[in-house]
Formats: C-alpha cells, structure tokens, sequence
C-alpha cells in the first residue's frame, strides 16, 4: 500500500540513504566537511522524529531535511560575514553626501547656464 506505515531500524536507513544524502549534501554546499555535517544532522533529526518513518517516502524526507539543513547554514555564514570596510568607515558617509552636493551644485550651474544661453 502507498504510504503505508513500516517499520525500519535506523542502521537500515543510514546504509541505505545515508551515501545518497551526503552526495546530495556536497552538491548543495560544495563542501565534503559541510556535506558530513549535514548528513549527520539529516540523520539526528530522523533518530529523533516523534513520526514513524514512511518507507516509501523517506528519501524524499531526508533531502528534504538536508535541503532545509543546508539553507539555515546559508543564513547562519550570511550573519557572521565581515562588513565591507568602506561601507563601515563613517567617512565614506559624508564623502558620498558631499559627492552628492557637489554634484547637485554642477547641474544647478549648468541649468542656469543653459537658461542664459536660451534666453539670449
């Protein structure tokens, strides 16, 4: 039956999926280190789960788990990465405000100059 409840011993699941997980896993992340440690994390979370484990559709689970994974660690390295120095230096602030007045000036010079020219 689709779906139908079986049980497994989790030294099953991880003969039989846990190659598959870590191969997805390094083509996610790129990274054999990152890899292991997801499909550790994979299979933590299946040793566990309150659920019983579907037979049928635990691999789709398991990258799903991994994927999940993999995605909180992207934004885990997105908060912890170094501010661009220029942009964190409070000079750059007022050089781009003085840039921006600067040029301002220069258009208002030139429209003037431009309606003088075109009113002669």
């Amino acid at each position: 039956m689709p779906g139908e409840v079986k049980a497994a011993s989790f030294v099953e699941l991880y003969g039989a999926y846990a190659r598959d997980v870590y191969r997805f896993a390094l083509y996610l992340s790129g990274d054999a280190a990152l890899a292991q440690d997801i499909t550790s994390e994979t299979f933590l979370r299946v040793w566990l789960a309150e659920q019983p484990v579907r037979l049928g559709s635990v691999k789709a689970w398991l990258f799903v788990i991994a994927r999940n994974l993999y995605r909180h660690e992207l934004r885990h390295l997105r908060r912890r990465t170094p501010l661009d120095p220029a942009m964190a230096a409070g000079d750059s602030v007022s050089a781009n405000l003085e840039a921006k007045e600067k040029l301002a000036r220069v258009v208002k010079a030139l429209c003037n100059r431009f309606l003088t020219v075109a009113a002669r």
